[in-house]
């Protein structure tokens, strides 16, 4: 679900036609998807509103509209976005005697800090037509959401072109001005995901307690998770994680089992995690929960002596991890990042015949992150 919406938000397009520009809340928004056209309906226009940034609407008017005309084109311009991306919102009335033609590949966007960007289109965009008395709405897709950062206002420049395709020297710019009367929000210059999967393996580093006395320097660990985020920075994280490990030594489980065997720790966890850009592409991660786990004997088969010991504790984890790619568009619209995590997992006072396994494992593992 959360993927559909991401891909509709990383391929919304361009153009629509009306008999009237008298009324512009009625009209409809044409999407390219997968090379078919869908009709945006008023429904779905009005949650594109909805999503307006608060910190560039009026004061007075609660919208972030912006109106300009010049050489009988009026252009109305919108800043709306997600936690993925910022987008313009722009429409065009043609209020002259001829049919002009608009290429939103061609639509240019000027930060106040001097930053220029052209729309930006996952795919091939026609120009779009409009007659005299008719008009058009189009989308514009920003790639780089961290440029807003500190930027009061935005130039959108619309070029337009005549019947033949030869561009004319009618360009008309609408300024959005960012609302200096609020603080400016962080989440309109921070990227933010909806949902996160990662994969870890590593090994333990050590292991505290009773625990000790089972061989761990030859642990090898691996996890998988999913995050799912409330907002930029807290998301509720459910995952499982597994580790073996050889029992060489005269240890708990052979003195017990009364035979030397090899053994599995597996846990699954629940838990809150939160996250930390403190640089650019660096991203800090803690967080922690209950989990629920069982160290298994692998050589028994059958009978009550598999299960060696089971219960349920806490954990605590912490890492860094590196973006080292961010997709904007397409079916892998994502960040992709690598770095390090650090688990304690808790055994609690379970007992095997009076002798007790209380301890904490503590596995540092490699991670690679897939955020959307």
């Amino acid at each position: 679900m959360i993927r559909i919406i991401v891909l509709m938000t990383s391929i919304l397009s361009i153009s629509i036609y009306a008999n009237t520009a008298q009324n512009l809340s009625n009209l409809f928004v044409t999407t390219a998807a997968a090379g078919a056209l869908v009709a945006l309906n008023e429904t779905q226009y009005e949650m594109w509103l909805k999503s307006e940034l608060e910190g560039w609407k009026d004061t007075e008017t609660k919208s972030t509209s912006s109106l300009a005309e010049s050489c009988n084109m009026i252009v109305e311009a919108r800043i709306t976005g997600n936690r993925r991306q910022n987008v313009i919102l722009f429409a065009v009335t043609n209020k002259s005697d001829e049919t002009i033609l608009v290429r939103p590949t061609d639509v240019k966007v000027v930060y106040s800090s001097g930053v220029e960007r052209l729309a930006n289109f996952p795919f091939d965009v026609s120009p779009t037509e409009v007659k005299p008395n008719w008009w058009m709405r189009s989308i514009v897709m920003l790639p780089h959401k961290n440029e807003f950062k500190n930027v009061d206002y935005i130039d959108v420049v619309i070029p337009f072109s005549n019947e033949s395709g030869v561009e004319s020297d009618c360009k008309v710019k609408v300024r959005l001005n960012r609302n200096k009367e609020v603080p400016e929000e962080k989440s309109t210059y921070t990227r933010g995901v909806y949902l996160d999967f990662a994969y870890m393996f590593g090994t333990n580093l050590f292991s505290s307690e009773s625990q000790k006395e089972l061989d761990t320097s030859s642990m090898s660990s691996i996890s998988f998770n999913f995050n799912f985020y409330f907002n930029n920075y807290l998301g509720l994280s459910i995952g499982m994680l597994g580790s073996s490990y050889e029992n060489n030594a005269n240890t708990i489980l052979e003195s017990e089992l009364n035979e030397k065997v090899d053994a599995r720790f597996f846990s699954g966890y629940i838990g809150l995690l939160a996250k930390y850009e403190f640089k650019p592409k660096f991203i800090l991660y803690y967080g922690g929960g209950y989990h629920s786990y069982s160290i298994k004997n692998l050589e028994r088969d059958v009978g009550p002596e598999r299960e060696v010991v089971s219960g349920g504790s806490y954990y605590l984890t912490i890492g860094q991890e590196y973006v080292f790619s961010r997709v904007n568009s397409g079916f892998w619209t994502g960040d992709y990042s690598v770095g390090l995590h650090y688990y304690h997992i808790n055994i609690s006072d379970e007992k095997i015949n009076n002798v007790k396994l209380k301890g904490s494992l503590n596995p540092i593992m490699l991670t690679f992150r897939m955020a959307l």
